[in-house]
């Protein structure tokens, strides 16, 4: 797996969600800085994301559809 393919098979969420795990570690400037920068890469991340790709997953032999992009799930 290419290191485009790995990037491109992380949902837009956990940005957010390992990003919030070092909250708690940061003060002042550098949280707020933090804060404001998570959900910055998280919209540059989804909208780097192919339109009509998505990412899947099986659990318990269901297939779960993670992530969807389209061109309205984008607006």
């Amino acid at each position: 797996m290419t290191p485009d393919e790995l990037a491109h098979s992380i949902p837009p969420g956990l940005i957010l969600l390992v990003g919030a795990g070092f909250v708690p570690l940061l003060r002042g400037r550098a949280r707020g800085a933090w804060l404001l920068a998570l959900p910055v890469l998280g919209l540059l991340h989804l909208m780097s994301l192919d339109a009509g790709g998505h990412i899947q997953t099986s659990i318990l032999g269901l297939q779960l559809l993670i992530v969807r992009v389209d061109k309205l799930a984008l607006v």
